[in-house]
């Protein structure tokens, strides 16, 4: 398994050279005088989350301006265990180089994306950190990225998964509004007491955003794969969305935009993901824009459009059964949209984003 990995030295080095990005084959673990854990010049100040292969984590970044002044920025670092994500996952029927092959995509498409002022809506990675040379022979990966301070556009609690709204984001848009939490530990703000005016709002600039960002995916031939409000951050510093996690994205290359490989929360798949006819291939560039519809859903009711106890029941709801409104929301133009958006038949849905932003919804 070694071996395997061994052989890809080299095809990292050529690849990674022509990004952006710093490729740094070093790792230094240590503590500082505070007593607190440092990777290079990265401070660790708090776990953020995880993922099925990933731990994200706030870290802060010491450096001398042009004063000679020190200075601090903090970032989001990403961080795998290549071997233990290997045996825990594919080490039954797959080879380790096929797995390797996955993380790289998803760092060439963090490369690609990343080249050009054009990304704004995408998270940004500066430096990738690669060892070795560990006791344990983990492999490990680090991804450096920019840290978005308000985080997550909604909330989910613990327990049962429901949405709530992220009071970091509503007191960014309505700073002067008095918010009540229905856990503080958690900042779940209670259910529907945004109202639905100042939901409307914040969802004309945010998905306005999101469709901005998912269309420029798309231009570098790119399918995300795995749209959904978890994969949306908001970074106050500069007033826009970020959107985030790359690790099943797909550069796809058949001319028919087609492709048959699983993926993605299955909440937010589209209709014709299940369609039996087609031996399971589907667009994904489609696939991308119905999880925008289904997360701007979430975003003003605060749960799914299509819910139920299994899988095979939550894809048969998808197909057959049609959305439907927990409360009046009150804006017409809203109305028209998810009916463009959401529209089971493919032939009659609105995919093409230029057309769904010159929709009166977003003027």
């Amino acid at each position: 398994m070694e071996k395997d990995f061994e052989k890809y030295k080299t095809y990292t080095n050529e690849t990674f050279s022509k990004y952006d990005f710093e490729w740094n084959k070093k790792l230094n673990i240590y503590r500082n005088k505070e007593g607190k854990k440092c990777l290079n010049e990265f401070e660790k100040e708090k776990k953020l989350g995880m993922g099925s292969s990933w731990k994200v984590y706030k870290v802060k970044r010491y450096y001398y301006d042009d004063q000679k002044q020190i200075k601090t920025k903090l970032y989001a670092l990403k961080k795998t265990h290549i071997m233990v994500q290997y045996k825990r996952r594919y080490y039954k029927d797959q080879k380790l180089s096929n797995y390797f092959e996955k993380i790289l995509e998803e760092i060439e498409i963090m490369g690609i994306l990343n080249k050009n002022e054009e990304s704004e809506y995408i998270i940004s990675m500066y430096e990738l950190i690669y060892d070795n040379e560990g006791e344990n022979k983990y492999y490990n990966l680090y991804l450096v990225n920019n840290f978005c301070d308000i985080g997550t556009i909604m909330n989910r609690d613990s327990e049962f998964f429901n949405h709530y709204h992220n009071p970091f984001l509503i007191k960014y848009f309505y700073p002067k509004l008095n918010i009540e939490l229905e856990n503080f530990e958690e900042n779940l703000i209670k259910k529907n007491f945004i109202s639905l005016d100042m939901k409307h709002s914040i969802a004309k600039k945010i998905f306005k955003q999101v469709y901005l960002g998912v269309k420029y995916i798309h231009s570098h031939n790119i399918a995300h794969r795995d749209i959904k409000i978890e994969n949306i951050l908001f970074d106050s510093n500069d007033d826009k969305i970020k959107i985030i996690d790359f690790s099943i994205s797909t550069i796809v290359k058949s001319e028919n935009k087609l492709i048959n490989e699983p993926g993605g929360s299955m909440h937010y798949q589209s209709p014709e993901f299940f369609d039996t006819d087609k031996n399971g291939y589907y667009n994904p560039f489609i696939a991308d824009i119905w999880a925008i519809g289904i997360s701007l859903y979430i975003f003003i009711f605060e749960e799914f459009p299509f819910d139920a106890e299994s899988e095979l029941e939550l894809g048969i709801n998808i197909c057959e059964k049609p959305y439907k409104f927990p409360y009046d929301p009150k804006n017409k133009d809203f109305e028209e949209l998810l009916s463009l958006i959401l529209e089971k038949d493919l032939k009659k849905r609105k995919t093409d984003i230029d057309e769904i932003l010159n929709l009166s919804y977003f003027k």
